[in-house]
């Protein structure tokens, strides 16, 4: 299974963004785009959900287009889209990492 090393390393890449762009508040601004493989997929969320501890809370595309943030917003969540590529078709984010897409 490879979805502790990837979820690894885009822990990597949020806090890399994070000291990047110290006064950027990242709520929706994210998005990890994995492969089609729901398998893999699933098991990515569950790891970077157990690295994450509450940080961020992980949304698929959808839901972040059809709230468009405004309850999170009001709640101070910070959210991390995290979807397939084949879901975010014609979405756009400030940061993309894109997750096993090699």
């Amino acid at each position: 299974n490879k979805a502790p090393c990837y979820a690894e390393h885009a822990m990597h890449a949020l806090e890399h963004i994070s000291k990047q762009f110290l006064d950027l508040r990242l709520h929706n601004r994210v998005a990890m785009l994995l492969p089609s493989e729901t398998t893999f997929a699933d098991s990515f969320r569950e790891e970077l959900g157990l690295r994450l501890r509450n940080r961020y809370t992980l949304v698929t595309a959808r839901q972040a287009v059809q709230i468009e943030g405004r309850v999170a917003e009001e709640n101070g969540e910070d959210w991390i889209v995290v979807d397939t590529i084949d879901e975010f078709d014609g979405l756009e984010r400030l940061f993309i990492v894109a997750i096993n897409l090699d």
